[in-house]
């Protein structure tokens, strides 16, 4: 990273703090965005909550857990492959 943008960059705090003073929104997140982040986020843990169901659980690096095939499948869709590294 030095080699390319030199020893002197600014660090990431910098770069927003910068942003910020010259009144250049776009590396922000809205607050209508946040909002609506953990108005979804509390309706899943409480229907997890409520319904007494758990995550289904899948192996780092594996193509995810198997329920997923089957939510995808009634509606005649299915996944992409994931690529693996080799």
């Amino acid at each position: 990273y030095p080699c390319r943008f030199g020893y002197n960059s600014q660090e990431a705090y910098e770069v927003l703090l910068e942003e910020a003073l010259l009144g250049d929104q776009t590396l922000f997140t809205r607050w209508d965005f946040v909002e609506e982040s953990w108005r979804i986020t509390d309706f899943v843990e409480e229907h997890i909550q409520r319904c007494q169901v758990e995550p289904e659980l899948y192996a780092a690096g594996s193509d995810g857990p198997t329920g997923m095939d089957r939510l995808v499948n009634e509606d005649g869709r299915k996944w992409l492959p994931v690529k693996k590294k080799s």
